[in-house]
């Protein structure tokens, strides 16, 4: 089984011209698959479209999950602190939720 990176050990893309993708696209995803990396395509210098390998993509859509259910969780541990401390409010409108400025 292949083994990603930690996100600690960031390694940069692969950045190649859509010509090169014309002349030679299949070395370029196996050098993309083997390596793990994405491939950032370039058209006129600029950035035009992101190829990146089938498990990468997944690997990196279940670590965006995990992060996203830890801020959930956190979301819910502040709220249970707050309405044990009596800080909890209802509010009746928008305008409630910043303080009146006198």
């Amino acid at each position: 089984m292949r083994q990603l990176q930690p996100l600690e050990q960031y390694i940069p893309p692969i950045t190649v011209s859509a010509r090169d993708i014309q002349r030679g696209y299949r070395d370029i995803f196996d050098k993309a698959k083997k390596q793990l990396r994405p491939i950032f395509v370039l058209r006129n210098n600029k950035l035009d479209v992101a190829i990146v390998d089938a498990y990468l993509l997944e690997s990196l859509a279940k670590r965006a999950q995990a992060f996203e259910e830890a801020q959930a969780i956190e979301a819910v541990k502040v709220y249970e602190k707050e309405k044990r401390a009596g800080k909890l409010r209802k509010l009746q409108g928008i305008s409630n939720l910043w303080p009146d400025e006198d």
